[in-house]
């Protein structure tokens, strides 16, 4: 029986597919996560094409970079599955059937719970398509009416070029669904083939590694994830790899039952089909939302927002949904201070990371390296954005988005060789060549077409002109010499400001608070006199006195309300935090009670 189903509901299916990823999964922070770049240069396709399988990494990444547009990465996606269920349908032993509509859609299920991984690559899309081609090519080999000898040598052919397009997992792979079908096809000299596809299986990763390419003997054999991915496989991505053999096994099992269709009519019927269909809607919509990890999703796009400087986006989501992570919070204040908010509403945002939330270099990990690039260069501190930069770039070195903010902070240093050579490399990125040319633009005498004047200049008139000794550990020193070179970098005193506030040292807020004077604030910020009259509040007690400043009314009556609930307490700070949080959980006084690591001796972690 034909099955009437599979062209319309597949239409419908790859309508669903596109926009889950579209619209949920979202293509571009997958770009944003993996920052992989492609591009045109004979280096990077002869890197590419010097081992087995990096030829499938090569298109893939080709493919990958249209994940920048969110349209384009979701119709790229789509395609792909649309090519693997063509080829499902083709290689099942019986198309349609009873369960016609579950085994060529079934992949779409596993793909799409794949892709609500963020740190995964469609490589492996590409590598399985392969696999299916490939298969395709051994069936029509094997049945066709070529001499023994012949067509073993095709299937040399075959798998030799299998062999280097996906590499050596994928390699066995496709042996063992070759072995399978001919086992199960049942031909004369079965036998024969199937030892024959071992000793190919074997002699091939051999050869390759003995001889033709400079790899380990693992790797000829088992390699599977693509040297520039640190994905960690897991049993989805194994049931996806093995979705070949799988229905080699399954369609034929399934074959056994033709003969019984009067005795299973519902099950040949177009009911049966259309449940089967509504399953696998079913799945696939609750596969993908329930997949995606919502944390995850919320800090890659925070840090997406904030790389594209989109800092109203950036708060509207943080306040929405309040997250601990260290990122966002670094982000989070990158943005308050952006959009003029930080010395009022910096603890309206979780800070229970301290100072190692506001600059995140003391506690090293690879996520940091860009996002502290982008930081420095916000803070004119241009030699340590490129420091930052060269770092990230030696772990990711094909990452437009590292090379562009390496552009942009050696532009702004007035080292133009250096920024010549990483707008070179920008240009071969097919996707990135546009922005290359814009930053070309601010090379040239005539600048007046540079899109990024004005950022360059502000940037270089606050580069530090005096030498001194970065200290990774003691960020504040290094904001205090921005500082001495530069006291009108209005970054870096609230930078510096915070990390006192961050860091319980009101004695170090005080002694350096009045270089904010020249900034011209209308009143003092709120945070800053909550600092001042705590201070003030605690050398009182010890009975010294502190000099008289003009705090705004409601400050000083939230500070007296604030101690009359600890007091009716007793002073037990413990039972008297929810009441405390309640109505004070956005200021100073209650974060140094209650949310600082240094008061609560909280260890920093990192992964």
């Amino acid at each position: 029986m034909k099955n009437k189903w599979l062209h319309p509901t597949g239409f419908f299916l790859g309508m669903i597919t596109f926009l889950l990823l579209f619209l949920w999964v979202r293509p571009e922070l997958i770009f944003h996560a993996q920052q992989l770049g492609f591009s045109t240069s004979e280096t990077f396709f002869s890197e590419y094409a010097a081992y087995p399988g990096g030829m499938a990494e090569y298109i893939s990444l080709f493919l990958f970079q249209f994940l920048y547009y969110p349209f384009w990465g979701a119709l790229i996606y789509t395609g792909l599955v649309a090519l693997m269920i063509l080829f499902v349908k083709n290689t099942l032993f019986v198309r349609g059937g009873k369960f016609g509509v579950v085994l060529q859609f079934l992949p779409l299920v596993i793909i799409a719970v794949l892709l609500s991984d963020y740190s995964f690559h469609h490589y492996f899309f590409v590598a399985v398509i392969f696999l299916f081609a490939g298969f395709w090519a051994f069936k029509k080999v094997f049945r066709s009416q070529l001499t023994t000898l012949i067509r073993f040598f095709f299937i040399l052919v075959i798998y030799t070029i299998e062999y280097y397009l996906v590499g050596g997992f994928a390699l066995l792979v496709f042996t063992v669904s070759s072995m399978l079908y001919l086992i199960l096809a049942k031909r004369p000299g079965i036998l024969l083939n199937v030892a024959f596809l071992a000793v190919l299986n074997i002699i091939i990763p051999i050869v390759s590694a003995r001889w033709l390419f400079f790899i380990s003997y693992h790797d000829a054999f088992f390699k599977l994830v693509p040297y520039f991915s640190k994905y960690e496989p897991g049993f989805m991505l194994h049931a996806f790899l093995l979705t070949l053999p799988f229905l080699i096994l399954i369609s034929k099992l399934l074959s056994f039952y033709r003969n019984g269709e009067n005795k299973w009519r519902f099950l040949n019927s177009v009911y049966f089909q259309a449940i089967q269909y509504i399953v696998i809607v079913i799945v696939l919509i609750a596969g993908v939302l329930l997949e995606v990890d919502r944390d995850e999703k919320q800090k890659l796009t925070i840090d997406y927002l904030a790389h594209n400087r989109q800092w109203g986006k950036l708060l509207e989501l943080a306040g929405e949904n309040t997250s601990t992570d260290r990122l966002i919070q670094f982000q989070t204040t990158r943005a308050l201070y952006h959009t003029g908010q930080l010395p009022e509403k910096m603890f309206d945002f979780p800070q229970e990371w301290g100072i190692d939330g506001l600059f995140l270099t003391r506690y090293f990990a690879d996520e940091v390296l860009l996002p502290s690039t982008e930081l420095f260069f916000d803070l004119g501190y241009l030699n340590e954005a490129i420091h930052y930069g060269n770092e990230a770039m030696s772990q990711n070195e094909n990452s437009p988005q590292v090379t562009q903010q390496l552009i942009l902070a050696n532009l702004a240093a007035g080292n133009e060789a250096s920024a010549k050579m990483y707008i070179t490399e920008l240009k071969t990125y097919p996707v990135f060549r546009n922005k290359a040319c814009e930053y070309e633009n601010c090379l040239s005498e005539n600048n007046d077409e540079c899109a990024y004047e004005q950022i360059i200049k502000e940037k270089a008139a606050l580069k530090p002109y005096t030498d001194f000794i970065v200290n990774r550990m003691a960020p504040q020193s290094d904001l205090l010499n921005l500082l001495r070179d530069h006291p009108d970098n209005q970054m870096a005193y609230e930078y510096l400001m915070a990390f006192y506030l961050l860091n319980n040292d009101l004695a170090s807020f005080v002694k350096y608070y009045s270089l904010g004077k020249q900034f011209g604030y209308p009143s003092i910020p709120t945070l800053y006199q909550q600092a001042l009259i705590m201070y003030a509040y605690e050398l009182n007690r010890q009975g010294k006195t502190f000099a008289r400043l003009n705090y705004d009314e409601a400050v000083v009556d939230d500070f007296t309300e604030y101690l009359s609930v600890l007091k009716s307490y007793g002073g037990n700070r413990p039972d008297a935090q929810a009441e405390l949080q309640k109505k004070f959980g956005n200021t100073y006084w209650y974060y140094i009670h209650y949310v600082s690591p240094i008061t609560t001796n909280r260890k920093i972690v990192v992964e």
